[in-house]
């Protein structure tokens, strides 16, 4: 069954007299929403951008981190100008795989990190749980929550005010409302990426600090998937644990850590994530899976599924037992000559119920970090 006219008219704006009308606005519909989103959530940029030298060549470097053969990964960086100084294989579940190379021309120090590629990495994946950053408690100390105050923060975003700024847990956090939803300010992060991302530091953290106070380096961590959002928490307990690297010095406003993520999961809460924006990048591919792998997501397509399977009942097609099964299979056949449910107005009005639903700032609920650039081509293009 169709919407009614006044829907239709409601929606598209326009006088829909005749049925040819109502079909054309319904093809419309589904290509304009999801472009109409796209535009819609934020700053239209150049390709360009995306085509500049530094994010092409960390994307390069992300991509050899899945480099088994530590003698052909040395060959390459070798040939980029850089010098590996460890590549480290050995995998269980809440490590990953990296590598750290330095770029003395530059004065750069790279830490590529790799994405899912074993069961290993599966579990770290599936540890999604949203947990509060605290300082970890292996030493036997009582755990505290993560918050220090840099002596300059890096950024202001736009509408707020000096003293609503902080650096928490490396982070310059906008305190948009006194509590979020459980009535603290955590930062809250994924739990295996955040194991990951200890576990990393634990080895390399120390070594990584002396670069930059000692030799005056810029350290950058990059990597894909699982490995982008190990990157950008290990930066943010780096930001954390020694606040003096957040730049380079007090007369430059040049990020000592830097990351670049490329098509990273949901790791940081609302916040934090937006407050990310001054040392992370976040790249992007069209209708990628895995940065919409959130609890929030999950929730909506659950309400819609819930709905679905209400029509179907309405129209005695929910497949409970072989009757029905065969009905709800005969309709599947039918393609595009069959009889619709509901129409797709319907359907993208489902889909806008059900995202209203969803609290962003709810504590369990986790975002793609940092300055976000999506790359898609509009539906409307064909």
């Amino acid at each position: 069954p169709t919407s009614s006219r006044d829907e239709m008219k409601q929606f598209g704006g326009s006088d829909l007299k005749s049925k040819d009308d109502l079909e054309k606005l319904q093809r419309m519909l589904v290509p304009n929403s999801r472009d109409g989103m796209y535009r819609n959530a934020g700053e239209k940029v150049e390709i360009d951008v995306l085509r500049s030298v530094d994010t092409q060549h960390f994307l390069d470097l992300a991509t050899w981190s899945y480099h088994v053969d530590s003698e052909a990964l040395e060959r390459r960086l070798v040939e980029a100008g850089y010098v590996m100084l460890r590549h480290e294989l050995n995998v269980r579940p809440g490590t990953v795989a990296y590598f750290i190379a330095v770029h003395p021309p530059t004065r750069k120090v790279v830490v590529s990190l790799r994405g899912t590629s074993s069961l290993e990495d599966i579990l770290t994946d599936c540890c999604g749980r949203a947990v509060p950053l605290l300082e970890d408690t292996s030493l036997g100390t009582d755990s505290f929550r993560v918050e220090v105050k840099a002596a300059i923060p890096n950024i202001v975003m736009a509408d707020s005010k000096d003293d609503e700024v902080e650096i928490v847990s490396g982070h310059e956090r906008i305190l948009l409302e006194d509590d979020d939803d459980e009535g603290d300010k955590f930062v809250r992060c994924h739990e295996g990426m955040l194991t990951a991302a200890r576990n990393v530091l634990s080895i390399i953290g120390d070594f990584l600090r002396d670069y930059v106070q000692e030799c005056n380096y810029r350290i950058v961590f990059c990597g894909h998937s699982l490995g982008a959002g190990t990157a950008v928490v290990a930066a943010q307990l780096l930001r954390s644990k020694y606040p003096e690297l957040c730049t380079l010095g007090l007369d430059t406003k040049e990020q000592g850590i830097q990351v670049y993520a490329f098509a990273p999961p949901p790791v940081l809460d609302h916040d934090s994530a937006i407050a990310a924006s001054s040392y992370c990048t976040s790249i992007v591919n069209g209708a990628d899976a895995i940065p919409r792998c959130s609890v929030s997501n999950l929730l909506i397509a659950l309400s819609v599924l819930s709905k679905v399977q209400s029509r179907l009942m309405e129209f005695d097609m929910y497949p409970t037992d072989p009757v029905r099964t065969i009905k709800f299979i005969n309709m599947l056949s039918e393609g595009e000559n069959g009889k619709p449910i509901m129409s797709a107005l319907e359907f993208h009005q489902m889909i806008q119920t059900a995202q209203s639903e969803v609290a962003l700032r709810r504590p369990q609920h986790l975002f793609v970090p940092g300055r976000v650039l999506l790359v898609y081509r509009p539906w409307t293009d064909g």
